[in-house]
């Protein structure tokens, strides 16, 4: 297994902001955690990923709590492409990419690879800062390939927090298909989504949650149900299979 959590939860100010008995994502997985605004998502992201350390619980990456991990080693197996990426240095946009091979001492491996793979292969050598926020994530995602690059896949975690957003259709596809791929060489993904037809489309299983607390968790055929779904959103859903045999389209009922 390579991501566990346990007993995770996390309080502010009296108010339960994630309230998570367990979760599992094993390789090959690509886990879209779902879910309105406020639920949680982000907070869950951030204790997986180590950022945030929950008030109870316990997270293992790779069967190791990530309290015994060192920041250079964890982040070796662990990248993390937040919602969005401000930059206080004047960098082209191949010099952000390369920043991922920091955990490794430097270098350029893997770098014009990881920017090809994202779609940015040629938007290397413009200024980061006049990128549009669309381009600006498929730098990021570059970055977070070419921290991962070297490392068996197997033995690597990708995390994206709402990684679609500012991106046009294609490129949010494109951004799902690069983690998808690197899930079916064995790595686990956990990637949080507000996009339904997204989810159906490129994850395997999904997370639902609701005010902090998981209403269900499963393969995509069993999550994506209308019912679960107006639990989840608070709003009366509607499955209406695509007539051209795509992917299920979700609608308001």
């Amino acid at each position: 297994m390579i991501l566990q959590a346990q007993g995770l939860r996390v309080t502010r100010a009296g108010r339960v902001l994630l309230d998570l008995p367990a979760l599992r994502v094993a390789p090959g997985e690509v886990l879209a955690v779902l879910g309105a605004n406020g639920a949680g998502k982000s907070t869950l992201l951030r204790c997986l990923s180590g950022e945030l350390s929950p008030d109870a619980g316990e997270v293992t990456l790779l069967g190791r709590p990530l309290a015994r991990w060192g920041a250079r080693e964890m982040a070796r197996h662990r990248a993390v492409m937040p919602q969005a990426s401000a930059l206080a240095f004047p960098l082209r946009a191949r010099e952000v990419a390369a920043l991922g091979r920091i955990p490794w001492g430097g270098g350029e491996a893997g770098v014009d690879a990881a920017l090809s793979s994202a779609g940015a292969a040629h938007l290397a050598q413009r200024w980061y800062g006049t990128l549009s926020g669309g381009e600006a994530q498929r730098v990021q995602l570059g970055r977070v390939l070419a921290q991962l690059h070297g490392t068996p896949p197997g033995d690597s975690l990708l995390m994206l927090d709402e990684p679609t957003a500012s991106l046009d259709l294609m490129h949010q596809h494109r951004i799902l298909e690069v983690a998808r791929a690197r899930a079916a060489e064995g790595a686990a993904v956990v990637m949080v989504l507000h996009d339904l037809h997204l989810a159906a489309r490129h994850a395997t299983h999904v997370l639902l949650l609701r005010e902090g607390v998981p209403l269900a968790s499963g393969t995509v055929a069993e999550m994506l149900e209308a019912p679960l779904l107006s639990a989840t959103y608070g709003v009366r859903m509607r499955r209406v299979p695509d007539p051209a045999g795509g992917a299920t389209i979700f609608v308001q009922a």
